[in-house]
């Protein structure tokens, strides 16, 4: 192979990456479209505050992706043998 040549999964990888940061990117820009609108339902008396923080959360969400919750569960398992 030519050191300028790529494997089919490299492609597929390069691919994929570029993809996902066209969709990141995307949603980049429309948060900053969003920012100013915000900043109006803000300023309105009549939004409610909570409506406010879920479009916010909502936007920025998608654009930089959920917070990672951790999740502990704790389980007991029990194994029953007939002797």
């Amino acid at each position: 192979m030519k050191p300028t040549e790529e494997t089919q999964e490299q492609a597929i990888q390069r691919v994929m990456e570029n993809a996902a940061e066209g969709e990141r990117q995307y949603w980049l820009n429309l948060a900053k479209v969003f920012q100013s609108r915000l900043g109006e339902l803000a300023n309105d008396e009549d939004t409610p505050p909570a409506a406010i923080v879920s479009a916010s959360k909502e936007v920025f969400d998608r654009a930089y992706g959920k917070v990672t919750e951790n999740i502990n569960l704790k389980a007991e398992l029990q194994i029953l043998m007939d002797v």
